[in-house]
């Protein structure tokens, strides 16, 4: 086996390591992780304990069956972690960070966010367009669905918030791309938690699409359960 060299190795971690971002401090990560997971644990025992509690004496197949039947009938309950980000990204960030910590002068430069923004030619395309096709990552096929801008800033919303559809797939692998007219570019899908965003988006949509067929979907993204899928996409490298 070739032995690699320290800037192999490097490649290597900046490709494969990855390191908790949800925001908690690691000392409290280290705990909370696996507490929050026994705790789901223990309360899908503590339901097949309850299910399973056999009031007969002696073996009644019928009761077995419908014991079988009681304990399948619902799916366990499970807890996932926010998914950690990969170490280059992580890196990238912090020496960001650092940049403008040097260049605005002290912590209080991180408030000032600078955020990624599609060109003006870009803008007006995507405007334009009815429909944009969406896709996580490179193996998913793209999606067809309604895009709005709002204060030139680039929306979507799912009308179908299934497990397998593309809102959850930016949900696991936020980089993708999107396809307007002949413009095919990577972006980065972010959830917009700003209600005042969500209401502007709804907005925008009944405006953009006002004709009596599309009544029914401007009536449905404005329900509270699709307003929550909004996302926002933002310009990235490939």
């Amino acid at each position: 086996m070739k032995k690699r060299t320290p800037q192999e190795k490097k490649a290597l971690s900046y490709a494969r390591d990855r390191r908790n971002v949800y925001g908690e401090a690691p000392h409290a990560s280290r705990k909370s992780i696996p507490l929050r997971k026994a705790k789901r644990n223990r309360a899908n025992r503590h339901y097949a304990d309850q299910q399973l509690a056999y009031p007969a004496t002696g073996f009644d197949e019928a009761l077995a069956d419908a014991l079988e039947s009681r304990m399948k009938h619902k799916v366990p309950n499970d807890w996932g972690k926010y998914p950690d980000a990969p170490l280059r990204e992580v890196i990238a960030k912090k020496s960001g960070e650092r940049a403008a910590m040097r260049t605005y002068g002290g912590r209080n430069a991180l408030r000032i966010t600078i955020t990624p923004k599609f060109s003006d030619e870009v803008i007006e395309v995507i405007r334009k367009a009815k429909i944009l096709g969406v896709r996580s990552g490179t193996e998913h096929k793209y999606t067809g669905v309604w895009v709005v801008v709002v204060d030139d800033r680039v929306f979507v919303r799912s009308w179908n918030d299934k497990p397998t559809g593309w809102f959850r797939s930016f949900h696991k692998e936020p980089h993708g791309t999107i396809q307007a007219d002949k413009l095919e570019l990577s972006v980065k899908g972010k959830t917009v938690r700003s209600a005042r965003l969500r209401d502007a988006v709804t907005a925008a949509f009944a405006e953009k699409y006002p004709t009596k067929g599309s009544r029914k979907w401007v009536e449905g993204f404005a329900e509270p359960a699709r307003v929550l899928t909004t996302l926002e996409f933002f310009p990235c490298k490939p």
